[in-house]
């Protein structure tokens, strides 16, 4: 169970790899990458990084299908930050009743009891299939002059865990 969440963490990485060097293309970098990779990744929440590649779609696409289908596909990833953030940074317990699942835990509030929430080898797997699939379709709408980015949205797919080794904790 620890090497697919591994597996999930290491998709985001390449993940946000890939939106910095489309942020470099989008304020229009010639070299392709490095400062303008460094102030992308000096927003630390998704939220504000999708905030900001939604803004400047606005006036980096002319195409209005093509930017609404960007906007589209980071709106994905917002929901795929959430999710891959509580495989990141939960509390996990094992329980006899899901002796193959991980149960997590969080706080709602600080005077109420945790909720719990069961995610199974497969939820968690599937996660890292749709943040690849959300990778490569943001590579594949920006590509042109992005050679390099499509060997970021190609990077860690061959490693993806086989749903056999559910078991292997």
């Amino acid at each position: 169970m620890c090497k697919v969440i591994g597996w999930v963490v290491t998709e985001w990485a390449a993940t946000e790899y890939v939106l910095a060097l489309i942020f470099a293309r989008l304020v229009g970098s010639e070299s392709g990458v490095m400062l303008e990779a460094l102030f992308f990744e000096a927003v630390e929440s998704f939220n504000g990084k999708r905030t900001l590649l939604t803004e400047l779609a606005r006036y980096a696409f002319t195409n209005s299908r093509k930017r609404k289908r960007f906007v589209a596909l980071l709106q994905e990833l917002q929901t795929l930050s959430t999710r891959r953030n509580a495989y990141a940074h939960g509390r996990y317990f094992v329980s006899e009743d899901h002796p193959d699942d991980l149960l997590w835990t969080r706080r709602v509030h600080p005077k109420q009891d945790y909720e719990a929430e069961v995610f199974t080898f497969e939820q968690i797997r599937e996660t890292g299939l749709e943040i690849i699939r959300v990778r490569q379709a943001l590579v594949k709408l920006t590509e042109g002059d992005y050679a390099h980015t499509r060997r970021g949205a190609d990077r860690q797919t061959r490693s993806i865990p086989a749903a056999n080794e559910s078991t292997s904790r």
